[in-house]
């Protein structure tokens, strides 16, 4: 018993919840690998330059924009850490200031943005080059009378919408990825407690369905985790998770079931009931097993449900239009500038509603 009661932690990190020892990799401050002395494995570690990186391809989208996405994507996964007390202190050094703009050149976020605020560019180098003696004859030469500059009061009146627009939008997506990660760490509580419960309640003769509880209970952390993420290749997923943690026949079981996350919360339900537990012991184990439904249910509504579409496109419409007219607004006063002064403004405010439309989806952001 006193192997039993190893089980339970007193503490983990904000990824898969575990439910056994948490063995501290040397020089991984981002990442625990989880030992479980039932089974005496542990399941395995996958480095960030193995881990699959699954996206669906738009096949008609340019090589260059396709990559932006690409890595767009893959810095999401690699931003899934951890924070140890060490990354606190480097977080909030007052050299952070230096070593985030030089990190700038690298951001992956910038990467994805480089079609749009390229594009944008460009609309502000023709604003420039409209406002040349060469731009003046070609406006002339044109069938229709088309302004070279436009008054800076169409940009000021609508500048206060757009700026409650992008601030309802990040605030909306900020309390997504919140209420998900505060699911996410009830559901890490409840895992220790339900572990804890079943050593305790299960009579000491009971050792097999101990180790099919616990095994149960990593198991739906980790089939939650693939259900919500939900890649292309769904199926190899839930394998790839769940093959060190169920035995053969339990994995086929999960594996056939249309949701594999009940289909483990179920056999649970059979675990308990099978252990013949008095009926107090029944019902607080019952009320864990309750959490995991309703946790499962909140995060599929997060992830099934995002922000009204309506409100994302209009958004992002008005803002790209209100960048193309900015160049337009201050090439009289900026002149050649108006190209840099367009690329910077353009890529801090379309930072922001790219930070909103990413952390909208949270579980492709958190270290689950």
């Amino acid at each position: 018993m006193a192997n039993m009661a190893a089980l339970i932690v007193p503490g983990t990190s904000l990824g898969t919840p575990m439910v056994g020892r948490l063995c501290q990799k040397p020089g991984l401050v981002s990442r625990q690998l989880a030992c479980n002395p039932i089974r005496n494995c542990r399941l395995p570690h996958v480095s960030r330059a193995n881990r699959p990186r699954q996206l669906k391809v738009n096949a008609f989208a340019g090589g260059s924009f396709d990559a932006a996405i690409r890595e767009n994507v893959s810095a999401k996964m690699e931003r899934r850490n951890v924070y140890t007390g060490h990354d606190w202190v480097e977080h909030r050094s007052s050299l952070r200031f230096v070593r985030h703009l030089f990190s700038s050149f690298s951001s992956q976020t910038y990467r994805a943005l480089l079609p749009a605020v390229g594009f944008l560019t460009f609309v502000a180098a023709l604003a420039v080059h409209l406002n040349t003696p060469a731009g003046a004859a070609l406006l002339a030469s044109l069938p229709f009378q088309f302004p070279a500059r436009l008054p800076m009061t169409i940009v000021n009146i609508p500048a206060a919408a757009l700026s409650l627009l992008l601030v309802f939008r990040t605030n909306a997506s900020y309390d997504r990825w919140w209420e998900a990660r505060k699911l996410w760490g009830l559901l890490l509580n409840r895992s220790r407690d339900i572990v804890r419960q079943s050593l305790t309640y299960f009579a000491p003769q009971q050792t097999r369905l101990k180790n099919q509880f616990v095994r149960y209970v990593t198991a739906f952390n980790y089939a939650l985790k693939v259900h919500l993420r939900a890649n292309m290749n769904l199926d190899e997923d839930y394998r790839k998770d769940l093959t060190p943690i169920l035995k053969p026949d339990e994995l086929e079981a999960a594996l056939g079931d249309p949701h594999p996350p009940l289909h483990i919360l179920f056999m649970m339900s059979q675990i308990v009931q099978r252990a013949d537990l008095r009926p107090i012991q029944g019902a607080r184990i019952d009320e864990n097993l309750t959490t995991f439904s309703d946790i499962l249910g909140a995060c599929e509504r997060i992830i099934r449900c995002p922000i009204p579409l309506p409100y994302t496109r209009h958004t992002s419409r008005f803002l790209f239009l209100w960048l193309m007219a900015i160049p337009f607004a201050i090439v009289g006063d900026c002149g050649w500038l108006t190209i840099p002064v367009t690329a910077f403004v353009a890529t801090a405010l379309l930072g922001v509603e790219d930070l909103g439309v990413q952390i909208e989806e949270p579980f492709s952001v958190l270290a689950l």
